[in-house]
């Protein structure tokens, strides 16, 4: 026994431990499988490579100024050389003297110092000097040689004509005056080399012979880029790039440039590495696999720490560090071609960064995982106990209420589990089940089907038995019945009481039953199983899900503002009464009503006012319409009304004819006061006369109103075919229109507006397109909306699927959060309020990226505009001016909008360069709108000119086919066009 009690574990710890258990293999399996896939390493590679991609940059960058813009002196060095021979040539220097401080030598130094400054000013750099030598460096005294020397501290800065920007460190003092340029604190008439600079330039100069021996050698193979050095009297570091100048295959001087050390400080940005400044450039010359020569160190973190001129030992390993707590990452810069003199010198520009900056990310995510991992075990611990308990609690409690509750004596002999909680559960069982056998009925699972009232029965064919619920038919609202001794006869003479209010369903032995009794109105479901031998069934009052299903479909088949039948329900109905009900249709006549001066109440009085007309207007068709006549609102202003089942036309004219006279002298108080006429146009096609087609009579009947509208408003007209088939374009086009709203066949593509100082997107206009085959043009659509009085349509549809389409763009991360969209809206049109809400409740999270384009086409409704900014104020969106200069009022519209953007129009944009007047309309507009804090968009740039034109006259933002072309998904922008914006930008 006490074998058997020791066995029994509690059902807690059967649960909680697994539990925790399977929390500690889940914390295991990440951890595994984050070092198993070295996370955190890779993450410090990406790390590495990000920092090594940006050094890489800048590597280019350097190399390209260095090799392509710096040393490319060819072209001032030939018109140099031109000067000197046309000089010697013409006996007035002498080759001999020109190293020496002769009036040669001066007179060739005047007439080329207009070279080297151009040659300072084309090639962007802080110095450029020329110097007249043979190469005569030996000996063991100093050497003088006399040239000219100029510096340009700030070359980025704008130059001055004068060159009062320019100072001279070298020059003849002969020629100090002739040059007008301020001199230098460290000024000396010429080029000073002492003992320890003749034999480097000594070598240099031979190396310029061998070029100017062999034409095979080019002057650029010979020249060199020499390491940081200090001038005569100066503390200012720079580096050099030397040339020869060669004269009938002799070299007579040397050309260079120089670099300053402040100059590649800004060349060398040390925070583009770190945003914490824990980084910098070297500029290194590498003596071997190994070790680096410092020849310049960007970043006041490492100036002091690695010297100048210092070498650096690196180990030459895939990740290179200096001193372990320092990562490098070397870029070879290349200089000379191969097999030149200088080949062998391998200048490197090198990032480095702290260790603990570059991988202070991972750090920081190591310890957020471990955190998240005692978090998880502590979590999961706690979670499993509740869990556990939540689980053990219930049973424990189920048993011992069991045990309470149960009187009977019976004997079950079940298992035990060994489970303590389980055994208490089997012994309450034991002792509970004679009564659940005892009281079981036979229709206990029926009746715990059902969650509303219901009633149920059995019927025996073989025992000619009936099993039936207490007060069967109360729920048939039949109340005398006594169901105790009811015979199988008596209750289905009963039930065939209501076979006339019985309604199949498509479910197979179900149906419907709609009883009515002293006001009272109820509907029961029954559903049934018959067999040869037994028939079971459950009736089930549903009333409360019938009415549902019937306020459901009346609000879908009927217009919310007139109660009148909608278009849907309409085509509905006359697809049934053309189809399969045509036998009720004898003579009939379609009817379409227009409402004349519903725009004309919208635009007075409001759109309240307007809606208040649209219903009054309804309830007259209604009240002065045969039952049997179906009147519908289809559209803002349009009706339909079909008459059906005469037996001449004469009687429909007649009902026709008491509809007339009612509107003609009927008025209608607006929510103003205000009491305005009723005034309708009509159009009459006549089944079957004219057609039996109801898509053509809904044709027909739309042309003869049509012809009403244009020509005698206020009548109700009969369709002419003659007349039909002259205006079948008109007409055709009309029917296009609708067609492209019922199907709702418009898109918007997006063209991107682009910030014409940094070249990246700003926002995206969002452009009307439709997809209906014949009606593309957005022009005609709006021609056509505005004929029909479907403009409002238009308005909601533009924002609605502008908005959608944006939307699903910005889901789907093809535009970014902070991109603007620029929706261009209908001037005198407004929204309802319910779509406005739809609107905020659909796309709110984008709304405050919405611009709204005011366009200057027709004057603008400042009724409609004053809802419109009200409503944007609500969303915290913008508003633009389209078109600026294209319509009437442009300066009262700049006024009463108040944009936060004017879009100038494409026509004033075009062609822009060619026209000056075009510029000074362009520039005052720019000058306006920046007093006033307004940004302006040039609209429609298509060429470089254009482009280059608006960027000088400090246009802030630009759109056009230049950039790219308007398409569904955002299109990427045009290469060429960053390009010349970049140039622009320099």
């Amino acid at each position: 026994m006490n074998e058997l009690l020791n066995k029994r574990k509690s059902l807690f710890r059967r649960v909680f431990i697994p539990m925790c258990i399977l929390v500690g293999f889940i914390i295991c399996f990440i951890v595994s499988i984050a070092s198993y896939y070295d996370i955190f390493g890779e993450i410090n590679g990406n790390s590495r490579s990000l920092f090594d991609q940006e050094v890489t940059n800048r590597a280019h960058y350097l190399e390209n100024a260095m090799v392509s813009k710096w040393s490319n002196m060819g072209f001032e060095i030939e018109r140099i050389n031109q000067v000197t021979h046309d000089y010697i040539e013409k006996n007035h220097v002498s080759l001999k003297q020109l190293d020496h401080s002769s009036k040669d030598s001066q007179k060739l130094l005047k007439e080329i110092s207009s070279e080297l400054i151009t040659l300072l000013r084309n090639r962007g750099t802080t110095g450029v000097y020329l110097m007249l030598s043979q190469g005569d460096f030996s000996g063991n005294k100093t050497h003088y040689y006399p040239g000219i020397y100029i510096v340009d501290n700030d070359p980025e800065s704008k130059y001055e004509s004068s060159n009062s920007d320019l100072l001279l460190t070298r020059c003849p003092v002969e020629l100090v005056d002739d040059l007008d340029i301020s001199m230098d604190s460290n000024w000396q008439p010429s080029f000073e080399f002492e003992k320890d600079d003749l034999e480097f330039y000594d070598d240099i100069f031979k190396n310029f012979d061998l070029s100017a021996k062999d034409d095979d050698i080019a002057i650029s193979d010979v020249g060199r880029w020499i390491p940081p050095y200090q001038r005569y009297g100066s503390d200012t570091y720079s580096i050099s790039y030397i040339l020869p100048l060669i004269y009938n295959k002799h070299v007579y001087g040397a050309i260079g440039i120089d670099v300053s050390f402040a100059y590649l400080q800004k060349l060398l940005p040390y925070h583009e590495l770190d945003k914490d400044d824990k980084a910098g450039y070297i500029l290194a010359l590498q003596q071997d696999d190994t070790h680096y020569q410092t020849l310049f160190v960007s970043g006041p973190y490492y100036s002091s720490s690695i010297k100048q001129f210092s070498t650096l030992d690196i180990p030459n390993d895939k990740v290179k560090y200096i001193r372990e707590n320092v990562y490098c990452s070397p870029y070879p810069l290349k200089f000379y071609n191969s097999n030149t003199p200088y080949s062998h010198e391998k200048w490197v520009l090198m990032g480095i960064v702290d260790k603990s900056q570059l991988y202070g990310f991972t750090e920081h995510l190591g310890t957020i995982f471990s955190i998240a991992m005692f978090i998880i075990l502590g979590i999961g611990t706690l979670l499993s106990y509740i869990l556990t308990r939540y689980i053990t609690h219930p049973i424990v409690d189920l048993a011992n209420h069991i045990s309470q509750t149960s009187g009977a004596i019976s004997r079950v002999n079940l298992e035990r589990t060994h489970i303590i909680e389980i055994d208490q559960l089997i012994e309450a069982i034991e002792k509970m089940g004679n009564d659940v056998l005892a009281s079981a009925s036979r229709f206990t699972n029926i009746i715990e089907l059902a969650n509303t009232k219901l009633a149920g029965f059995e019927l025996d064919y073989v025992r000619n038995e009936l099993f039936i619920t207490d007060g069967f038919f109360d729920i048939f609202l039949l109340h005398d019945i006594d169901t105790k001794n009811l015979t199988v006869e008596q209750f289905k003479k009963i039930f065939k009481m209501f076979d006339s209010v019985c309604q199949p369903t498509t479910k197979h032995n179900e149906c419907i039953y709609h009883i009515t009794s002293q006001g009272e109105q109820i509907y029961l479901r029954l559903r049934y199983h018959e067999t040869s031998e037994k028939c079971v069934g459950l009736v089930e009052e549903i009333s409360d899900m019938i009415k549902e299903r019937q306020v459901i479909e009346h609000e879908r088949d009927h217009d919310v503002l007139t109660g009148l039948v909608n278009r849907r329900a309409f085509q509905r109905q006359m697809k049934r009464l053309f189809s399969i009900e045509m036998e009720h249709l004898k003579i009939a006549a379609l009817v379409m009503m227009d409402l004349d001066n519903l725009k004309s109440i919208n635009d007075k009085y409001g759109h309240d006012c307007g809606d208040s007309y649209i219903k009054a207007t309804a309830d007259i068709f209604a009240r002065y319409s045969p039952k049997n006549t179906i009147v519908s609102r289809t559209s803002g202003d349009e009706f339909y009304l079909f008459y059906y089942g005469y037996n001449s036309k004469d009687e429909i004219n007649h009902h026709l004819q008491e509809l007339k006279n009612a509107i003609a002298v009927s008025t209608v108080v607006l929510p103003n006061g205000e009491r305005v006429r009723v005034h309708v146009s009509g159009g009459v096609a006549w089944y079957p006369q004219d057609s039996t087609q109801f898509e053509e009579l809904q044709r027909y009947s739309d042309f003869a109103m049509y012809t009403v509208k244009h020509t005698v408003k206020g009548e109700i007209g009969t369709f002419d075919f003659e007349e039909y088939e002259n205006n079948a374009i008109i007409m055709k086009k009309r029917m296009d229109f609708h067609e492209l709203i019922d199907q709702n066949r418009l898109i918007y593509y997006f063209q991107p507006i682009v910030d014409i100082k940094t070249g990246k997107v700003f926002g995206y206009e969002a452009l009307m397109r439709s997809t209906h085959p014949v009606l593309k043009n957005p022009k005609d659509i709006l021609s056509i909306a505005k004929l029909e009085a479907q403009l409002n349509n238009i308005e909601i549809l533009t924002w609605k699927k502008a908005l959608e389409s944006y939307q699903t763009l910005s889901l789907k991360g093809q535009v970014k959060k902070e991109h603007k969209v620029f929706i261009n809206s209908i001037s005198n049109q407004f929204i309802p309020d319910a779509d406005v809400s739809i609107i905020e409740e659909q796309y709110g999270s984008i709304l405050d990226k919405v611009v709204l384009e005011v366009t200057e086409d027709e004057e603008n409704n400042d009724d409609c505009f004053s809802k419109k900014s009200a409503v944007l104020k609500r969303w915290h969106a913008q508003v633009a001016l389209d078109d600026y200069g294209s319509g009437y009022n442009s300066e009262r519209n700049l006024l009463m909008v108040d944009p936060a953007y004017v879009k100038i129009d494409m026509d004033i944009i075009r062609d822009i360069d060619k026209e000056p007047d075009k510029q000074k309309i362009v520039e005052n507009i720019v000058s306006y709108c920046h007093e006033r804090n307004k940004k302006v968009i040039a609209e429609g740039v298509e060429t470089v000119l254009e482009l280059a034109l608006v960027y000088h006259l400090k246009v802030d933002y630009v759109q056009g086919f230049l950039f790219a072309k308007p398409e569904q998904m955002p299109p990427d922008i045009n290469e060429e066009a960053l390009m010349v914006l970049r140039e622009l930008n320099k």
